[in-house]
């Protein structure tokens, strides 16, 4: 190393990385940095000769530069030193790696390698060729047991860098081939059944099975798991399936017993396998019927057997028709439903057909008191009407005894079905047909279509009378109930219905009067308890009112007229009026009339034989409504025709008290002062008891809102639909 010798004679001055140097006296000179000078790291490949890294630039003048480790012939890394002096510069100190690079094996690989199972040692090693004196250490890569071995090969030489090389020895398992476990079945038999494998199987083989094996008939889920030294283990699934089989070898079969009280049924006949059992279903009787009997046959190895047969067991005939027929030869009874006074025979009128009012006075005691109003002679008229159609059937009826002897006679001969029975003779012609519900009647009478029948499970008798197309009648009878209806030519269509129990009876009246597109309703609602029969309707009695409702009420005892409250409109004022008979009110004599308009009656009225005319009073409201008044009511009676026998309708007109409900208070003084010299002699004290009266009050107003919700129910449709069309028996 060139060293430069400075002689400092006084001290350095250290400036902004300047080094000055100063005397005493002296100049001085600048000292410099080497600049442009590299050192840098190098690498060779090992080929055995020295190697050396050296600077690049270009050094100053008389500068020395000194290495340290710089030279190198093996294989690594050296770290080198170099410091440059040069006279005039400052010291620089440079540093570089030397690195001698190993060469890289090439063609050499360590690959993964597979070996199925036998029992000996596998190896796995390295391929390639290798340089001289290179050499190999391995790790982990012999076996001979199954798995997986991770196998390392260490190879290194003189030059070279070592190479570490990885694979993976692998000894498998074998796997099982040509074995097969297949689905098989079998027809129960009782016998154990199996299910197993198919195939040839190595030595040393072994199977385990998990329900393969089978008595009962159901699916087996069976499983075999095949193991064997050095094979992988399988588990193979199959179904064992054992079949039900069918029965076989038993019947039950159709039986007819004739009825002695006695249980009848029907059993399986045959031999029924063991662990069979056999359920019935309606096999057994005690009463005349058709028994669709059913016996089903099951048990878990079989499959399950229905059986159908028919148990009949038959009447005894002795008295069967008229057993059967009795209850088919049954009239309706409708007047058992009112009170005995209402029966026609117990209201027959033998008076005069119209009573002279204008020419004398007429004692108000000789006035008839069993007619009807219109409300209930509209009932009434239709209750005769339809009892007029039910004459042909009477005399249908005439010949029930010749019918039921000849039934008898046809069932004394033990046909073999009894159920249809057909008769003809010169006056009529039958069908009667049986059936487990009803019993129905045919019958040509003449030009009459009749159908009548029972049915057993409600105990209902119905029946449907036929006079020509366009006339005919329909009715159903129970014991608490009744309905009939009636067509005449299609044009005057009505029912009636009538429903007892222990309050009493509740009846309901339809009546439809014209074509299917224009017609007049007519709807009463009727009411009979202990004492009264009430009937609330809509029968008008001019076009001009409009009738919310109009309530009459009748003695049941006597079957008279007590009364009757009638709620209207007209010219929209409302009004509610009270109606009496004139021998129910205290001061009335002997009555006359003259067909003279008075006021707002229609009539003028004279009382207990007065010259003065009889004077109502009016109201200050609704338009001058009067309070009171006698004014001459519609009431019908009737007469029975002998000749024809039959019943005709007298309409005669009866002069009724009424007094407005408003009024009802005060009434009685003020008819006394406006008629005290009108032959009115005291005051109109009604003679009706409190009972009587609050018959027809309070049943109004009990009865009115049911009756308005009934009036708007049934319509014409539903009673041509309820008297139905002829039976095709007739066409």
């Amino acid at each position: 190393m060139n060293k430069i010798k400075i002689t400092i004679i006084s001290f350095l001055l250290i400036v902004a990385g300047t080094i000055f140097l100063t005397g005493c006296g002296e100049e001085i000179s600048e000292i410099k940095n080497i600049t442009g000078i590299s050192f840098e790291d190098t690498s060779f490949e090992y080929d055995g000769t020295e190697k050396e890294i050296l600077i690049t630039g270009n050094l100053p003048q008389g500068a020395e530069a000194v290495y340290q480790n710089n030279k190198a012939t093996n294989i690594g890394e050296y770290l080198s030193t170099v410091v440059i002096t040069a006279e005039g510069y400052n010291e620089l100190t440079l540093t570089a790696t030397l690195t001698i690079l190993g060469i890289q094996f090439s063609g050499i690989s360590f690959d993964n390698q597979n070996y199925y199972y036998d029992g000996e040692e596998k190896t796995i090693e390295v391929s390639g060729i290798l340089p001289e004196g290179a050499s190999v250490i391995y790790s982990n890569n012999k076996a001979s047991e199954i798995g997986e071995y991770n196998a390392t090969a260490t190879i290194s030489a003189n030059g070279y860098e070592t190479l570490v090389l990885q694979a993976d020895l692998t000894i498998l398992e074998r796997e099982f081939t040509g074995i097969t476990f297949d689905n098989i079945s079998y027809s129960y038999d009782g016998n154990q059944k199996t299910i197993e494998i198919n195939g040839s199987l190595p030595a040393g083989s072994t199977v385990s099975y998990t329900n393969n094996l089978g008595v009962d008939a159901g699916e087996y889920n069976a499983t075999a798991t095949i193991s064997a030294v050095g094979y992988k283990t399988i588990i193979l699934q199959a179904t064992l399936i054992i079949e039900k089989i069918n029965i076989v070898g038993v019947s039950f079969s159709d039986t007819t017993f004739t009825y002695n009280e006695m249980l009848r049924e029907l059993i399986v006949e045959g031999n029924i396998p063991v662990g069979v059992t056999v359920q019935y279903i309606n096999n057994a009787g005690t009463e005349v019927g058709t028994y669709q009997a059913t016996a089903v046959l099951s048990g878990k190895n079989y499959n399950m057997l229905e059986l159908t047969a028919t148990l009949k067991i038959n009447p005894d005939f002795t008295g069967m028709a008229f057993d059967v027929l009795s209850k088919l030869f049954v009239l309706p009874e409708m007047w058992e439903f009112l009170p005995e006074s209402f029966a026609i025979e117990n209201r027959l009128y033998n008076g005069a057909e119209q009573i002279d009012f204008n020419s004398n006075f007429v004692s108000v005691n000789s006035i008839p008191q069993m007619g009807l109003g219109k409300q209930m002679n509209v009932v009434y008229e239709n209750l005769l009407q339809m009892q007029s159609v039910m004459k042909h059937l009477n005399g249908f009826y005439n010949y029930s005894s010749i019918i039921i002897d000849a039934y008898q006679l046809f069932l004394n001969d033990g046909p073999n079905n009894y159920k249809l029975f057909e008769h003809q003779t010169e006056n009529f012609n039958i069908k009667l047909e049986l059936t487990d519900n009803s019993n129905i009647l045919l019958a040509s009478y003449g030009t009459v279509a009749i159908e009548i029948g029972y049915n057993i499970a409600d105990g209902i008798a119905s029946g449907r009378i036929q006079l020509s197309d366009l006339n005919v009648i329909r009715y159903d009878i129970s014991e608490n109930e009744l309905k009939i209806a009636l067509s005449i030519f299609g044009i005057a269509v009505s029912q009636v219905e009538f429903i007892a129990d222990q309050q009493g009876v509740t009846g309901y009246f339809y009546e439809f009067y014209g074509t299917a597109e224009n017609n007049l309703k007519t709807t009463a609602l009727i009411k009979v308890d202990e004492n009264y029969t009430t009937i609330i309707s809509n029968k008008r009695e001019t076009d001009d009112l409009i009738i919310e409702g109009y309530l009459e009420t009748y003695d049941n005892l006597t079957g008279k007229f007590i009364g009757a409250e009638v709620k209207e409109t007209n010219k929209m004022v409302d009004f509610d009026t009270l109606w009496f008979s004139l021998y129910d009110i205290e001061g009335f004599n002997s009555i006359k009339k003259v067909d003279e308009i008075n006021g707002l009656n229609l009539d003028t009225i004279y009382i207990n034989n007065s010259l003065n005319i009889f004077k109502a009073k009016r109201n200050s409201f609704g338009l001058g409504s009067r309070q009171y008044d006698i004014e001459m009511k519609d009431m019908y009676f009737y007469a029975y025709d002998e000749i024809n026998d039959s019943y005709s309708k007298i309409k005669i007109e009866i002069p009724m008290f009424f007094v407005q409900k408003a009024n009802l208070g005060d009434y009685e003084l003020t008819a006394y002062n406006e008629n005290e010299n009108n032959g009115l002699t005291t005051f109109l004290n009604n003679t009706l008891t409190q009972a009587e009266q609050n018959a027809i009050t309070e049943n109004y107003t009990n009865l009115v809102g049911e009756f308005i919700i009934r009036k708007e129910q049934t319509t014409r449709n539903e009673i041509i639909n309820y008297i139905g069309e002829k039976n095709s028996y007739f066409v």
